[in-house]
């Protein structure tokens, strides 16, 4: 027999060494009560009313240096004594610290698996969650959103935070962090302090799209005075970051022109690390997600560019609009996600945990059946129709066809620049985020027509991790 319990919110953390990420989901049947009663601030602008999930999802970020804000904050919801999922180093490191302030037990969760969890969440069941940026299509609307895919894969998620990491997802379940770099958030936000003064996040990013890093870079055409058509190089192509920096008389440096190019550098090095791993296997589609994107122009642009002169086209650069929250999403859905099914019924199980649940050896049960089917779960719960070889809904509205531009010949010896722009490219309605960091979620009526690129992926056996089985909770 179910015996159900009162839905009340939960909360999960993704705390890393720059930036600790916020998810609070708050239950449809006491969402309106909670918001009412004080709590209008949790109306964030990336919030998700989740139909499948049968309640909204809200999104936060704190800097990590300030974690007794976020504590702070915990504390104002009213929720304490409790257990929380955690994922990301602070979730060792501040475990004590919230046990103390909050009597909150935070219950670690794998990185990895979680960022993976709550990515494939959003692309399956989030409309206009993912992207491609185009600017050099259409400036006035670079972004071209794809439809919700049930399976996406093989694919390669970027996760660029304070440091980087690339995991290989060859299909349900299966993962692998195949490399990474150190060079990442935490390198562009620390080094635009030591050589600018300036240490808000925001601050620094407004400043790049304001800055030309021609200024900084030695290009091919600082050493050849023009193309080195010979072998392929434009005049155009970074031949040494900063190195323009070295020459006599060299010091009319402004701030803006260091920040553009610690970007342009650092994010030019992971890209160029993304495709080589993406090529190594065979994999078409790259999500870039991860606080160091921001939603920000300047480092689409360049991702997208140079995504395609390094591959000639042949690898798809994809952003996300919860591109900072994959892994504090996956801790909350961690627990009763069991990848053994396809998305659509682990959806249905975590509703189904999420609205009423009764413990058992064997997880979710329902009045002795051992056979869990969504359908029967609970008449609230919205039964899926995944299957194993599903498709992604073809869309309602006209197919819009986008072709990307043939791609100059890669080198390597020097990496091209996008067009410098002397302010960011137009958004139609879309706007810069300002801290704390939660940008508004907007909507297009394009989306972009798009079938899963199928393919060869390279070994799925050696060195590939397991998700494990949820096991439902209280």
């Amino acid at each position: 027999m179910i015996v159900p319990w009162k839905a009340t919110p939960r909360i999960s953390l993704d705390i890393g060494g720059t930036l600790a990420k916020l998810v609070l989901f708050l239950p449809r049947d006491t969402s309106d009560t909670f918001l009412k009663n004080g709590h209008d601030h949790c109306h964030s602008q990336l919030t998700i009313e989740s139909s499948q999930l049968l309640g909204q999802i809200h999104f936060f970020s704190f800097e990590t240096s300030k974690v007794h804000e976020c504590i702070a904050f915990i504390r104002e919801l009213g929720i304490q004594n409790t257990t929380a999922e955690a994922t990301g180093g602070g979730a060792y490191k501040f475990a004590k610290l919230f046990r103390d302030e909050l009597d909150i037990e935070l219950k670690a969760a794998d990185e990895m698996q979680s960022q993976v969890i709550g990515l494939n969440y959003l692309l399956s069941r989030q409309p206009d969650e993912s992207f491609c940026y185009l600017p050099f299509l259409n400036k006035a609307r670079p972004k071209v959103f794809l439809p919700p895919i049930e399976r996406p894969y093989p694919y390669l998620v970027v996760c660029i935070g304070t440091g980087v990491s690339m995991i290989r997802v060859d299909e349900e379940g299966a993962l692998e962090r195949v490399g990474g770099t150190s060079l990442g958030g935490g390198t562009f936000w620390g080094l635009c302090r030591l050589l600018t003064g300036i240490t808000d996040f925001d601050q620094l990013m407004a400043m790049s799209a304001e800055g030309d890093p021609a200024r900084v870079h030695m290009t091919v055409e600082d050493i050849y005075g023009g193309d080195y058509g010979s072998i392929g190089l434009k005049g155009s192509m970074i031949a040494s970051s900063f190195a323009k920096c070295i020459m006599d008389g060299a010091t009319d440096f402004r701030p803006e022109d260091v920040a553009r190019g610690l970007l342009q550098m650092i994010t030019t090095t992971i890209v160029q690390m993304a495709i080589m791993h993406a090529q190594r296997y065979d994999l078409r589609r790259v999500y870039f997600g991860g606080s160091f994107i921001h939603d920000n122009p300047v480092t689409m642009e360049i991702i997208s560019y140079l995504s395609n002169l390094l591959s000639a086209g042949q690898i798809k650069a994809c952003f996300l609009r919860h591109e900072s929250f994959l892994g504090s999403l996956g801790a909350l859905l961690r627990p009763y996600w069991d990848e053994s099914e396809t998305t659509g019924k682990a959806i249905a199980r975590t509703a189904w945990a999420f609205s009423s649940t009764t413990q058992g050896p064997s997880g979710l049960e329902t009045d002795g059946d051992p056979t869990w089917e969504p359908s029967r779960a609970a008449t609230t719960v919205v039964a899926s129709t995944d299957t194993d070889t599903a498709e992604p809904p073809e869309p309602t509205e006209p197919r819009e066809s986008v072709s990307t531009p043939a791609p100059v010949s890669p080198s390597s010896s020097g990496v091209g620049m996008p067009p410098t722009h002397s302010s960011p490219p137009a958004h139609a309605t879309d706007s810069p985020p300002s801290s704390p960091r939660i940008h508004h979620a907007h909507t297009h009526s394009h989306p972009l027509a798009h079938t899963p690129l199928r393919g060869g992926h390279g070994s799925t056996g050696r060195g590939t991790r397991q998700l494990p089985s949820a096991q439902a909770e209280q």
